[in-house]
Formats: structure tokens, sequence, C-alpha cells
């Protein structure tokens, strides 16, 4: 600095919007998890920085692996895998920057359903035995869960019939009685409750309380091309994150939320996002570093991941921590 009177002038300018904008391509699932971009995109915040958000929808958050090494996606939200732990160890430096879902206050999105038909019938884990259980992919937190679940009902893989079903199919499958129990998240659980499909029967806080189940990932062609804009994108999603969480604490705020995924998703009726169980996200934005331990953990030990990568390299908290160096920590 040639003098104090410049302080103001730099912090003034990293207030700036980017000029000229700066496009990030996301990849997403397009379920109530969501939420908190939805928001983040609909108050301005990620176009106050100068920020242009393209989504596009995945299925699974492992499919986003692929684009994320090349740069075709710079960013992306949803659950670690077994691939995204593989490229890391063939030297693809992918980055776990923040939280996006998590249990820590449970209900989640996230749970079994049981057909509704047979409702008292499987009241246990141990009552999958015989059973057709799906999972919509493998190699994700899905399957960790679907393993949870034979471990608590004292269970192994052979004792059911595993399929792979996505979730905004599982109604459909459930309605079909082609399934018994299914993995899904909301809109789709509720939206099987409406139908008579299915019924809501545990989600991933009574299998693992406090469980963090999905990030936001950073592609290292993004991180390495457009810093700045990687520190940008976190300040507009926290600042998304935070105006999600207040705005469910009142009837208006809630209102409001409720209209955005009515823009974003296949339900329009407004009433029927009072019945769904609304995500949850750490408003400091920092990922459970213990979850992801764990997720690798289980991938090592299923042979699905060969080489344990270094989590200390995985794991970047920069990008929160600018972030709450602007906002300050969560009241």
């Amino acid at each position: 600095l040639d003098g104090p009177d410049q302080l103001p002038q730099m912090l003034e300018a990293l207030d700036k919007a980017l000029d000229p904008p700066v496009t990030v391509k996301m990849g997403i699932l397009p379920i109530f998890s969501a939420a908190n971009i939805y928001t983040a995109i609909e108050k301005g915040f990620f176009k106050a920085q100068g920020l242009n958000v393209e989504l596009l929808n995945f299925d699974t958050a492992a499919r986003m692996t692929a684009p994320l090494t090349t740069g075709e996606l710079h960013a992306g939200a949803g659950a670690t895998s077994a691939g995204f732990f593989n490229a890391i160890q063939r030297g693809l430096p992918l980055k776990v920057v923040a939280d996006w879902n998590s249990s820590v206050k449970p209900p989640s999105t996230l749970a079994f359903v049981v057909r509704k038909d047979l409702a008292d019938t499987i009241k246990t884990f141990a009552d999958w035995k015989g059973r057709t259980v799906s999972i919509n992919a493998t190699g994700v937190f899905s399957e960790i869960l679907f393993d949870m679940g034979l471990k608590s009902g004292g269970l192994t893989a052979k004792d059911v019939k595993q399929v792979i079903v996505p979730f905004d199919q599982v109604p459909i499958a459930m309605s079909n009685k082609s399934l018994d129990v299914a993995l899904t998240n909301e809109p789709f659980v509720t939206m099987g409750i409406d139908q008579g499909f299915h019924v809501r029967w545990k989600d991933i806080a009574d299998l693992d309380p406090g469980r963090g189940y999905s990030v936001i990932l950073y592609s290292p062609v993004f991180v390495k091309d457009n810093p700045e804009a990687a520190k940008r994108w976190m300040l507009a999603y926290l600042k998304g994150v935070r105006y999600y969480t207040k705005a469910l604490q009142t009837k208006e705020g809630k209102a409001e939320i409720i209209g955005i995924l009515g823009k974003y998703l296949t339900v329009k009726d407004p009433t029927f996002y009072e019945r769904v169980i609304f995500p949850y996200t750490n408003p400091d934005g920092y990922v459970n570093a213990k979850s992801v331990a764990a997720d690798l953990d289980w991938y090592l030990g299923s042979g699905q991941v060969k080489e344990k990568p270094d989590l200390s390299i995985i794991i970047d908290n920069q990008y929160v921590e600018f972030a709450i160096g602007k906002l300050g920590k969560y009241q």
C-alpha cells in the first residue's frame, strides 16, 4: 500500500462483481437438497459476485467425476463416491470444499421408504430378508447406507435382492410392486406417500446421527484458472445457505423458499411443500471431515478404492474461510 487511504479502495474493489462475469457450470441433483443453491441463484447472490451459474442435472454425483476432472464442470453438489477417490489417487486434484447436506438436525431428506402394503410387515432392518431393496447407484453414499442397514439387521447382501432405481423412479416402482424397500430423497419421499405407494420408514439419522452425506466439489481446472471466481462462488453459496436457513424460521420466509423450489422442481403445488422434510446444511459451510473419512474407509474396505489418498489435501477449507472472513460466523 502507498498509503492508508488506499485500504478502503482495495476493500471496495474486492466487493465489486467480477467484470467480465465468469460462467460457472455446476453439476447438481434436481432434488429437494438443492434448495440452498436454488435460493442463492434466485436471490441474486451469484450474480452480485459477477458469476453466471449454469446448472446441469445429474442422477448421481458419481457421474460428475469425469467432467469435473476435465473442467467441463467447475463445481458439483452430491455425495463423494468411489470414482471420486480413485480419480484423486490417479493424481487429479479434485477438492471437497464445503458441506451440502447432513443429518445433524434430523430428520433428513434422504430416507428409506417401505411399500405401503408392507408397512406392518417390515418393522426392522432384519425384516429386509428376502426383500427387494433399491438404491440409486453403487459406489456412492447410497451403497454405504444400504450396507449399514444390512448390518443393523444382521444380514448380508446375499439375504436381499439389491436393485438400482433412480430416486425419481421410486414411486412408480412402488406402485407396480417391483420394490419392497427403497432409498430415496425429497420430494420423492413425500410424493410416494401422497400417492399412497409407500410410507417413510427410516432416514440417515436413524442409522448414523450427525452424518454428513453430501458435499460441494470443485474441479482442479476451476481452482487453477479462476481462483477468484472459486472464492466468490463460495461467498454467494454461503449467503444462500444462510438466507435459506433463516427464511425457514418464518411463515413468509418459508413461503418464499417454497416458491423457489416450485420453480426448479417438477412439483408446483405449494401445499405439497408443507409436508416435506427440508434439508439441513452447515451455515458456516465447513464439511464434516469425519464423514468424508468414514466414506473413504468404507470404499477401501469394500475394495472399490485400492489406495488411501491424503484427506488433508482433498478437503480444502480455504474457500469457506474466505466466505466467513466476509460474512462472519453464523449467528
